[in-house]
């Protein structure tokens, strides 16, 4: 059930990077305000519906602290790499926070990784460095154009980010903290947060577009099945299913985005859904 969520993540977020897309000239406040908000609206009915909604116990609010940080970093530079660069370019740079999410969890969840799983990590680091270079194999020239994509640059701090989240997340529920209670407590910190940015900068609610709600929607559900997903099976296994929708990002930002450079694009999501089926077997 835990993998078959992660597929389902890995199809809603690509749909949600789309829409972000769309939403271009949205404020990345305005955005995250609105996720926070639908997002904490179904983690309240599907709390209550479970019975599960209840106070954390004084050691869970480290976790949920922690993870109201992280979440607050990962946001902003996951919005904002998306309005900045191509979907099919930074949706699949987002991929690099497995390849910081196995020796984070190896070494604080006890979720060692073998052979197979480095040999996939060096895969996925080879696909994006082929995804990057849009037509030639120059190392020299994809990290040239690395260092000047902004949008890269948002998308790399942001995969960071995620890798460390997911293992405090996983290290919450190890914990015995209810996935959908930690969650919902979160959520709840984030949309506080977001709303007290949000009027001190004065954004205006008039800004709200049908693909900004599309996006808020998607990521609700998406953070669901994150939770849920997260708790029944291995962390890293999880999200390397998730990156699955870097075969949407690629196929989407083409059809729907009509972005070039499709054939390149296409080998590096190759190359790093190779690594991940690896470091699943692994």
């Amino acid at each position: 059930m835990g993998l078959l969520l992660g597929l389902f993540s890995g199809f809603l977020a690509s749909l949600e990077h789309r829409a972000l897309r769309v939403a271009h000239d949205r404020d990345p406040i305005l955005i995250n305000l609105l996720r926070f908000t639908l997002t904490i609206l179904i983690l309240g009915i599907l709390g209550i519906a479970l019975q599960v909604i209840t106070v954390p116990e004084q050691a869970d609010w480290a976790y949920i602290a922690s993870s109201l940080v992280l979440e607050i970093a990962i946001m902003y530079t996951y919005v904002r790499a998306l309005q900045l660069s191509e979907q099919s370019l930074v949706g699949p740079l987002f991929g690099l926070s497995l390849v910081f999410l196995v020796p984070l969890s190896a070494l604080f969840l006890g979720e060692y990784p073998s052979l197979f799983g480095l040999l996939g990590i060096g895969l996925i680091v080879g696909g994006i460095l082929v995804l990057r270079a849009h037509g030639t194999y120059s190392l020299t020239e994809t990290l040239r154009a690395l260092r000047t994509d902004r949008g890269a640059h948002h998308m790399l701090i942001a995969s960071v980010t995620a890798a460390i989240s997911m293992t405090v997340i996983k290290g919450s529920f190890i914990s015995g903290i209810h996935p959908v209670n930690f969650g919902f407590w979160v959520t709840l910190g984030l949309l506080m947060t977001f709303s007290i940015v949000a009027y001190i900068r004065n954004v205006s609610l008039r800004e709200v577009n049908r693909a900004s709600l599309i996006a808020a929607a998607l990521f609700g559900i998406g953070q669901i099945s994150m939770y849920i997903g997260v708790s029944l099976t291995n962390t890293a296994y999880f999200i390397a299913l998730k990156r699955s929708s870097i075969f949407f990002d690629v196929v989407i930002g083409k059809f729907l985005g009509g972005e070039l450079h499709l054939e390149w694009k296409v080998l590096g999501a190759l190359v790093i859904l190779l690594g991940v089926v690896t470091v699943i077997l692994g």
